[in-house]
Parts: C-alpha cells; structure tokens; sequence
C-alpha cells in the first residue's frame, strides 16, 4: 500500500477520520457565519432600531449586535482554520481562506479611509 501524508505527521495534523463531507458542512457553517449572519443582525437590530423611533421608546444596547458580528467573523476563522489543518487537500477551504484573507485585506484599508474621514469632521 502507498505512503501518503496523512500516515505521518510530516506535513502537519493527521487526518484522525475527519471526513470529506464533515470538511464540507464546517466550510459552509464558516460562509454562512462570515456573510449571513452580519446581514441578518444587521436587519434584525435596524428593524427594532426603527420599532424604537417610531415608538418613542429608549434606545436598546447598540453594541450587542456587533459583538454577535465579531463573534461570527472569529468563529468563521476558526472553522476555516480547522478544515485548512485536518484536510489540507480540501479545496473549498483552500477557497474559502484565500475568500476571507481578500476580505479581510480589503476591510482593514476601508476602515482607516472611514475613520480618517470622520476624524476631520
């Protein structure tokens, strides 16, 4: 029977059964915590944002939400991460950590641009 790298540790974590399909699952588990989940916060928090207004009512915890968002944007890496070290052959976590580095590299720049700006004013 042929050697392959997952009969050592050569070349990192060993496999341990971690499926093919399980790889998948935690793939798409990542994409829907890194883009669903903001988008369905954010909804959520700008209707009872607008219940509130139109009610007059005191406003409710604004960063609630965005701990919630972090959390999904941590926890997406985390499962990327995961899939990238027991399944280095996979290629929708090859995809999806080049997806979220692109992301990420892109954010960080737009970020500083929007703070600069509201720094002037």
């Amino acid at each position: 029977m042929e050697k392959s790298y997952l009969d050592s540790n050569d070349y990192g974590v060993k496999d341990d059964g971690y499926t093919e399909s399980q790889a998948k699952k935690a793939c798409i588990t990542s994409l829907i915590l890194r883009y669903a989940v903001p988008v369905v916060l954010s909804i959520v928090f700008g209707i009872s944002v607008y219940i509130n207004v139109m009610s007059q009512d005191e406003m409710s915890p604004v960063f609630l939400p965005f701990i919630l968002m972090f959390v999904s944007y941590v926890f997406s890496w985390v499962l990327m991460i995961r899939v990238r070290r027991r399944r280095r052959d996979y290629n929708f976590g090859r995809i999806l950590m080049w997806l979220y580095i692109g992301d990420t590299a892109l954010a960080i720049p737009l970020m500083l641009i929007q703070w600069i700006l509201l720094a002037q004013d």
